[in-house]
């Protein structure tokens, strides 16, 4: 009997522990949601991605914007022109 009340109170902790930790996940995940919604709405435009990460997890510093020469037909390879490097295909 006593192993019994003993297993009992082990599985109640671990009931109460598991509910614990999904509230905490529903909590996260309204809050995401939230943002989410804001951004959607264009009022959290604050919230954009400031940074992006390359696959090494360190960020990249200014990416220069690329102007395209559009005077080339479709067929010609396209030539990307940046402040930092000369002409490139």
């Amino acid at each position: 009997m006593e192993a019994q009340n003993k297993k009992i109170a082990e599985l109640a902790n671990a009931a109460r522990a598991i509910n614990e930790a999904t509230e905490e996940i529903g909590v996260s995940l309204k809050e995401m949601k939230a943002d989410t919604d804001l951004w959607k709405s264009g009022n959290g435009k604050e919230k954009e991605v400031e940074a992006t990460a390359q696959p090494d997890g360190e960020l990249l510093g200014n990416i220069p914007e690329l102007d395209f020469d559009e005077s080339s037909s479709a067929n010609d390879k396209l030539e990307v022109h940046d402040s930092d490097s000369e002409v490139r295909e």
